[in-house]
């Protein structure tokens, strides 16, 4: 539409009133618009968005706490043999896979484990990874202690790719759920979800 007809439009329908000069003479806007009026459709919204960030940031503090309790295996190797082990990560998956394999041989059911066992399968596994490590350290590390520094890190490369091949072969390379030691506590914040296993690893990492 024109101008002129806008102005008709808006004088018929009385919003609009007359100048001494006979100009209409439109309401001055704000110079500030008001604020929005908050609606239940939008707090929700708010809400929802909340609790999805408390969600995602709890989520990232665990898991970058186990990386930050695997990397602190990292240089606590590299501190003391001066070699990066590749192997490191795979101890710990060796020791998992040597926990399960020791409540299978106690109780035959994994579900069925309860704190005895599961107790007994934690220092059960680290005996073992703790044998394969000192054997791993003798055939593989040791006798390349005094040549370049590359030879002993191709060698840790090799038995990292060793132990992930051995353990996919004997049992298989579908993910498998470790027992929890504790009952699972899940406490809601702010719209987000915090478990007790989550607090418990970041209690273990600070």
């Amino acid at each position: 539409h024109s101008g002129e007809s806008v102005k008709r439009l808006y004088l018929r329908n009385g919003r609009g009133r007359r100048a001494a000069g006979g100009e209409p003479c439109f309401p001055v806007r704000p110079r500030f618009p008001l604020l929005p009026r908050l609606n239940a459709r939008r707090i929700l919204r708010t809400g929802h968005m909340l609790g999805t960030l408390i969600q995602q940031t709890v989520n990232a503090l665990t898991i970058g706490s186990i990386y930050a309790l695997i990397a602190l295996g990292y240089t606590m190797v590299y501190g003391v043999l001066r070699m990066i082990n590749f192997a490191h990560g795979e101890m710990f998956m060796l020791g998992a896979y040597a926990a399960f394999l020791a409540i299978a041989l106690m109780v035959g059911d994994i579900g069925a484990a309860g704190a005895f066992v599961l107790t007994i399968a934690f220092f059960a596994a680290v005996i073992a990874v703790g044998f394969v490590g000192v054997g791993i350290e003798r055939l593989a590390y040791k006798p390349l202690r005094n040549s370049t520094r590359l030879a002993p890190m191709l060698s840790s490369l090799g038995v990292s790719l060793s132990l992930v091949t051995g353990i996919q072969i004997l049992a298989g390379p579908q993910p498998v759920a470790f027992p929890s030691f504790f009952p699972t506590t899940r406490y809601n914040i702010l719209g987000g979800s915090v478990t007790s296993v989550q607090i418990g690893i970041l209690i273990a990492a600070f």
